[in-house]
């Protein structure tokens, strides 16, 4: 079983790299490569150093909030255990196609570290819902503001992604209120094992059972606690606007002060709409032509690429190194 894991791994990484390769192959063919290298290296490093630490809050915040949510399920955990697991999440969101390999794996490595599944599952289930309401309202906000300034195809892309992005907030939300729905959810795919050849002894399907009811006992402590969904959407909302301010300390850096916070938060937020519903691996190639068309009024034609790299590498490359290797660690612990 592990060494199918490890083989997926390692054609979904390899798949990532050809990705990257090509979106950035289109992406700089027609510049001035040495133009943009320059760019990039005269940014106020202050500034670049500011929107890496952004980044970095994004994630503590993260780490907080699911610390918070374990703390109300009875399961303590340190802010590193938090960090990590965040991380982990991070990287295989990142690295699978349409971000589906990240929730499981970061309630895999809970479990690996006696964390109860149920609550594990229940946990991050709840923060995943803070996210995308925290990440859809910024955007639907910013859609509202900026609506008249928007090309014809901006506005449908827009519209596509919160659409797309509504169906997998549904299904969350009957996940978490809705304890019949995942007990269907859990027999079509045990059935579908079944279909297939793959049949467990009744041991296991009696544990399965059992965890059900478990999961169900929790999520009703989460209907009877409603506040603690504000809360953590609160906590997400401050999360989601730190990793916003990247975009634009990566603009001051690049010398310009035009347009003030406000314009580049609300900018970051369409284009977090208009791109992540991309089915491929960290939305390659989406983010970054998103990226071209929702900036180039902040920017020159000429600072607007290196705008796009800085951002994406400090939001996205950077983290998904780090993840990378809280998945070595993990990966040699387990080993």
């Amino acid at each position: 079983m592990e060494k199918k894991q490890d083989k997926k791994f390692l054609k979904n990484s390899i798949f990532f790299i050809i990705i990257i390769f090509l979106t950035y192959y289109f992406v700089l063919r027609k510049n001035n490569l040495s133009l943009i290298i320059e760019n990039t290296k005269n940014a106020n490093r202050a500034f670049v150093i500011l929107a890496i630490v952004s980044m970095f809050l994004f994630f503590i915040i993260q780490s907080i909030n699911l610390k918070f949510l374990l703390k109300k399920l009875d399961e303590k955990i340190s802010l590193f255990k938090g960090f990590r697991y965040t991380l982990l999440c991070f990287f295989f969101s990142g690295i699978t196609p349409g971000a589906t390999g990240g929730q499981p794996v970061e309630v895999y490595y809970m479990g690996k570290d006696g964390i109860n599944g149920s609550k594990a599952t229940l946990a991050v289930l709840v923060q995943l819902f803070s996210y995308k309401i925290a990440c859809l309202s910024l955007a639907l906000l910013a859609f509202v503001i900026n609506f008249n300034i928007l090309s014809n195809i901006n506005r449908v892309f827009f519209c596509i992604g919160f659409i797309i992005y509504l169906v997998p907030l549904i299904l969350i939300v009957l996940c978490i209120f809705n304890p019949s729905f995942m007990i269907k959810i859990t027999n079509g795919i045990i059935n579908f094992l079944h279909r297939i050849g793959i049949k467990e002894p009744k041991e296991k399907q009696k544990l399965v059972d059992a965890e059900i009811d478990k999961y169900n006992q929790y999520a009703s402590f989460f209907k009877e606690n409603k506040d603690i969904f504000i809360k953590s959407i609160l906590i997400f909302l401050i999360g989601v606007i730190c990793c916003y301010f990247v975009s634009y300390f990566i603009y001051l850096s690049l010398g310009f002060n035009e347009f003030g916070f406000v314009s580049i938060i609300l900018s970051q937020a369409l284009l977090y709409a208009m791109a992540s519903w991309v089915p491929l691996p960290g939305a390659i190639g989406a983010s970054e032509f998103a990226y071209l068309s929702i900036f180039g009024r902040f920017y020159s034609s000429e600072a607007l690429v290196s705008a796009m790299l800085l951002s994406r590498g400090i939001t996205f490359y950077l983290f998904i190194i780090l993840g990378f290797f809280a998945y070595l660690v993990s990966f040699l612990r387990r080993k």
